[in-house]
């Protein structure tokens, strides 16, 4: 029904069944119940004007009970997996519960998971994810472990693992959240956004040589496969790599827990506190403060569609409240840009086609960073 073996085994055709909204943006999936939609909109924050006004068509067809399949959003009744609703009320103690699923764009087995919202009248109660990908529960296992290695080390405003179960072939994962409801996503960044970020830093720091960090791996990994990105790739890759390996050895690079994933998108905010989830790519040793560049360049990026002269600009704006927390800012940054090519390098088998845009933003930030440094 959904072309998606996941989604097809978790939501199945039934004439009795309840009425949901379907629809697709970019490769995306998301499947809600009709009865109580909003909420469950909450899963879908665009920031494009094309994804906005999608989602005013989804109210639309919610209130009028129609569909819209010319831009891809279709009413089906069905029936939510038995099994799982069974071991989700459990988690939440209540009887009467709203479920509403996600799934990723899967030309990536890291995206082959469907993540669950579950809700009642009044709020979100929790989110779990589903899987029964080899890869997907490598992530699920890092997540559980680096949460509740953060509620060890005294980190608040991060979910708490509630469960996790296989039902048949499939591992269910489930976590907390406070999450109001109505909240859209802040493309803003600050102290609050940083000082996250520091907290755990400091209670996660340690120093230790840079061939045992998790950074060291992945920067050789990066190494290794920079001749494929091409001549003038590989040149700013190896000059970078120089330049973050020769800092490492004379001054030392401190590592701290890594988010993984510390985005706008990623965060909400309670009681005037900053809030994060979704930790799925976290790791414990990585360059203290790479959090903060993911985040302050994916707003940039992503949230604001900027180049990267854009994002030069916005970097050097923050230059000041950055050396409050850390010295050497430029090499943090090449730190962070030499683990996201390599991530998405690998994420991607080394098909720089579908993060194109991206990749040719990031080379341009660290060639800068290597000017400004007179590293290349």
């Amino acid at each position: 029904m959904f072309e998606r073996d996941l989604l097809d085994k978790l939501f199945v055709y039934d004439q009795n069944g309840k009425d949901y909204i379907c629809f697709t943006h970019s490769d995306k999936v998301w499947i809600i119940p009709e009865d109580n939609y909003e909420p469950a909109l909450e899963m879908y924050q665009p920031s494009t004007i094309k994804g906005k006004a999608l989602k005013s068509c989804i109210r639309f067809c919610c209130r009028s009970k129609v569909g819209l399949g010319k831009v891809g959003v279709y009413r089906r009744k069905l029936s939510f997996h038995s099994q799982i609703r069974l071991y989700l009320k459990s988690i939440v103690n209540e009887e009467d519960i709203y479920i509403a699923a996600y799934m990723g764009d899967t030309t990536t087995k890291q995206n082959n998971k469907v993540t669950l919202q579950i809700y009642n009248e009044q709020k979100i109660l929790c989110y779990g994810k589903i899987t029964r990908e080899p890869e997907v529960l490598e992530n699920f296992s890092r997540e559980i472990d680096g949460l509740k290695f953060l509620e060890k080390k005294g980190i608040n405003n991060i979910p708490k693992v509630l469960g996790e179960r296989e039902i048949g072939d499939l591992k269910i994962f489930v976590q907390s959240t406070n999450k109001p409801l109505r909240q859209p996503v802040r493309l803003e960044f600050g102290r609050k956004q940083i000082e996250f970020i520091h907290n755990i830093v400091k209670k996660t720091q340690f120093h230790v040589r840079y061939e045992l960090s998790e950074f060291y791996i992945l920067v050789q990994y990066l190494k290794d496969n920079a001749a494929k990105l091409g001549k003038t790739e590989e040149k700013i890759i190896l000059s970078a790599v120089k330049w973050v390996e020769t800092y490492a050895e004379e001054k030392g690079l401190p590592v701290a827990f890594c988010h993984g994933d510390y985005t706008p998108w990623n965060v909400y905010y309670q009681n005037g506190e900053l809030n994060s989830f979704d930790f799925e790519y976290c790791l414990r040793m990585m360059p203290a403060y790479i959090d903060v560049f993911h985040y302050l360049t994916q707003l940039s990026i992503l949230g604001k569609s900027n180049d990267a002269s854009e994002t030069i600009k916005l970097y050097e704006s923050y230059q000041g409240i950055l050396k409050e927390y850390m010295s050497d800012t430029d090499v943090i940054y090449g730190c962070y840009l030499l683990y996201i090519i390599g991530f998405y390098y690998h994420r991607t088998d080394g098909d720089c086609k579908r993060i194109g845009k991206q990749l040719e933003i990031w080379l341009e930030l660290l060639e800068y960073l290597l000017k400004e440094n007179e590293r290349i």
